[in-house]
């Protein structure tokens, strides 16, 4: 079976085996394109992932390492989330990562903020993280964070 035929499966299984209050975490993105051209860029991410009683936009520190420059940003994403780091109703913290940002990086960052993360490197619109590594939740005193590392390349036109 291919890759996207077992994506799509997985996708549907999830959306009919889990209750509906489970995608309130950041919304049921699109995953990765099958197809990707270009270089390969290594990102850093960290969330705020501070558990809320409703969904709000949540605060990120993003770098992009583009061989000896690396651009970062702070910045709110475009989407709401309402859980810590790991969704309700997800087997696992890589699972509910995987969910959230797998996927073209503006389904939850400000264009303008890719734009400068991307550079001239390729088409801000087609960055796509396609890969995510090393997650960590981390807590220090009432706050909790998301991070983790990721492969970024550009989607096929």
């Amino acid at each position: 079976m291919t890759r996207s035929a077992t994506r799509l499966l997985a996708t549907l299984a999830l959306i009919i085996l889990l209750p509906g209050t489970v995608f309130a975490g950041g919304g049921f993105g699109a995953p990765p394109p099958d197809r990707t051209v270009g270089p390969s860029l290594n990102v850093f991410v960290v969330m705020d992932a501070t558990p809320l009683a409703d969904p709000t936009p949540r605060q990120f520190a993003v770098s992009v390492n583009r061989g000896v420059h690396s651009p970062a940003v702070i910045l709110t994403s475009t989407r709401a989330y309402q859980y810590g780091c790991q969704q309700q109703g997800f087997p696992s913290l890589k699972a509910s990562t995987d969910q959230r940002f797998l996927g073209f990086l503006s389904n939850w960052a400000p264009i303008d903020a890719v734009e400068v993360l991307i550079g001239s490197v390729g088409d801000p619109e087609r960055a796509t993280i396609v890969e995510i590594l090393d997650i960590v939740c981390t807590t220090v005193g009432s706050q909790e964070y998301l991070s983790f590392t990721g492969r970024i390349q550009f989607a096929r036109p």
